[in-house]
């Protein structure tokens, strides 16, 4: 009898991987789907879908878990300021990165550039709100297109002059799951772990700021360090997927986990665990998709299938 031929093909032990910036998080060469669903223990075996998987199951934890305080906050835009604000910047640590002679797209680097450029994009928002009649939404649309802007002209100035290295970085637009390396998986694990640590450990302080800053003032709690501990978390957790969901659709991913769990959830606790959870598995059933069951693109599968769980949960409890 003749032994049924694995669904995963390998080469030289290992899948290879794709282009850079080809497919926008498709399947990676060295991954056949058949006539039908591949069997997920099969994939597992291929390094690349263990990297993709690896790296959307992290970034959808963290985004999620965070993404509950830029709900509760009323400051669910803040994230898609963020998510736009870091392509400056990321293409601006590609450049002194290449000057230095170190790998500009490699993922600690883009995502030192992109968390600077979010941090700033955030100050600017808020400085305008104090100083002029503008509202938070005005403001937050004035900043998002001027770094967005920003970014676009620079991406299109790394293309027309043909810089070195630069295949790939148009990826950052809607994410390149499939391009993750073992050195960018590792970033995200450690980077993420440390986000979720310091919300564990600050979470009730948080949570009173994000709800009563006068009443977490008077407690003698460090209003203006935790604000700033806040804010640098919630970035964080948003760039931090801007290699594997893109920045385009990051903002669903922070936002979506968090509406889900509000329907459900009864403390903000347990609102933040779901959430987290939810961003997890959501994540990993989308890359399972995007590669096992059709060949589509790994973020735009996580993010509808996020939007239609959140449409699903807003009916359920009506």
């Amino acid at each position: 009898m003749r032994r049924r031929r694995s669904p995963v093909l390998r080469t030289c032990g290992r899948a290879r991987p794709p282009e850079h910036g080809a497919g926008h998080g498709r399947a990676a060469a060295g991954v056949w789907v058949g006539d039908g669903p591949v069997n997920p223990l099969d994939l597992l075996s291929n390094h690349t879908y263990s990297m993709t998987l690896i790296g959307s199951v992290v970034v959808g934890a963290v985004a999620g878990a965070l993404g509950v305080f830029t709900y509760v906050r009323r400051e669910s835009l803040i994230a898609d300021v963020v998510a736009h604000a870091s392509l400056p910047g990321a293409l601006g640590a590609f450049i002194v990165a290449g000057l230095l002679g170190l790998d500009g797209r490699s993922l600690p680097v883009i995502l030192l550039g992109a968390s600077l450029s979010g941090v700033l994009a955030v100050g600017l928002t808020r400085a305008i709100v104090s100083i002029s009649p503008l509202s938070p939404d005005v403001s937050m649309a004035v900043s998002l297109s001027l770094f967005f802007g920003a970014g676009m002209m620079g991406l299109d100035a790394i293309a027309s002059r043909g810089v070195a290295h630069s295949a790939g970085l148009s990826g950052l637009l809607l994410g390149n799951a499939a391009t993750l390396t073992v050195l960018d998986v590792a970033t995200l694990c450690v980077v993420g772990c440390l986000v979720l640590v310091v919300l564990s450990l600050l979470l009730k302080e948080f949570t009173l700021l994000s709800f009563d800053p006068q009443g977490a003032r008077l407690a003698g709690l460090p209003v203006r360090a935790l604000s700033v501990c806040l804010l640098g978390s919630i970035v964080v957790a948003t760039v931090i997927g801007v290699k594997t969901v893109g920045l385009v659709l990051m903002v669903s991913l922070v936002v979506a986990p968090a509406a889900i769990a509000r329907q459900f959830a009864r403390s903000v606790r347990s609102m933040v665990m779901l959430a987290g959870a939810l961003g997890a598995a959501v994540s990993g059933l989308g890359v399972y998709v995007s590669i096992g069951v059709w060949q589509l693109p790994t973020g735009p599968v996580i993010v509808v299938i996020l939007s239609l769980l959140a449409l699903v949960s807003v009916v359920v409890k009506r």
